[in-house]
């Protein structure tokens, strides 16, 4: 594991922290899939595979990993941090705090949700998704190079199907 001497999502450059864009992407996901109703366990779970590097193998201390980029204020920009994720989200997973799977998931329709977010992106993995990563996984054990290679392929494909992007059309 990583030592890490700035809260998960920043760095140091030039004296200066900034934000490391790919931890803040990964940020920004736990926070939106967080005030969707997603489980701190769900995204423990999604976030050991995400960036094993720094949420580790070990569940308990990956899920306060997670609990404290959640209500770590630093993400919204206090202490001198720059934001990552706006106030508004920030404050609705705060709200959040304690609850169970699905509690406090907005009740919403199709068309508000599209006015709310006139671009946005849903992925639902297939089943096929599952036996893409199955394969890849035996590929892994297996070791051949060619193989592992072809399964990402096959994956990565498959999960590009499985995006859906909305935008609302007209003013």
């Amino acid at each position: 594991m990583n030592y890490k001497r700035f809260a998960y999502g920043y760095e140091m450059k030039d004296g200066k922290i900034l934000i490391n864009l790919n931890e803040a992407e990964i940020v920004r996901c736990i926070f939106r899939k967080r005030s969707e109703g997603a489980s701190v366990y769900a995204l423990t779970k999604e976030m050991m595979e995400t960036d094993p590097d720094y949420f580790t193998e070990d569940k308990k201390k990956s899920s306060c990993k997670v609990s404290s980029i959640l209500y770590n204020r630093k993400y919204a920009g206090e202490n001198g941090y720059e934001p990552i994720v706006d106030n508004a989200l920030f404050e609705k997973v705060q709200e959040m705090k304690g609850k169970k799977y699905g509690e406090g998931r907005a009740e919403t329709n199709h068309k508000t949700a599209q006015k709310q977010h006139p671009v946005s992106s849903c992925y639902i993995p297939s089943a096929s998704v599952f036996e893409k990563e199955d394969k890849l996984r035996e590929a892994y054990k297996g070791g051949d190079a060619d193989k592992i290679r072809t399964a990402i392929f096959e994956l990565a494909a498959e999960k590009y199907n499985c995006v859906e992007i909305t935008m609302e059309r007209g003013g």
